[in-house]
């Protein structure tokens, strides 16, 4: 499958996280200190090769209404350039409900504990 670098659009800092090579699970690698987006593209190129990544998934925010649309396109808009700079493809990720879904697993895991606990 490969590896995949994923990565946390902020206004000023890009959280940057790299897969294993099975593509399934991820680490955080760094936080990128936005400068211009020369410098911004160039960096993330230079981590796709170093860690010969196969794609990266640019996560939308998750924020309600017409913040989130806007920011959102502004996402997108990045993205896009990021692509082309880039050899590795672009992939955008609707993290609207990502949260819920970590809340939801460690809500399983809790359950899981608390009943092998009561044997």
């Amino acid at each position: 499958m490969g590896r995949w670098l994923g990565i946390d659009h902020g206004l000023k800092v890009l959280g940057i996280a790299v897969s294993d090579p099975s593509g399934l699970l991820a680490r955080p690698l760094m936080l990128l200190e936005r400068r211009s987006k020369a410098e911004d593209f160039a960096a993330i190129a230079r981590l796709v090769e170093e860690h010969e990544v196969e794609g990266i998934v640019v996560g939308l925010p998750a924020q309600p209404g017409a913040a989130r649309a806007k920011q959102a396109e502004s996402v997108r808009l990045w993205a896009g350039r990021l692509a082309a700079a880039t050899p590795a493809p672009v992939w955008l990720w609707d993290e609207s409900f990502s949260s819920l879904e970590a809340e939801r697993r460690l809500e399983e895991r809790r359950a899981t504990a608390q009943a092998g606990c009561a044997d």
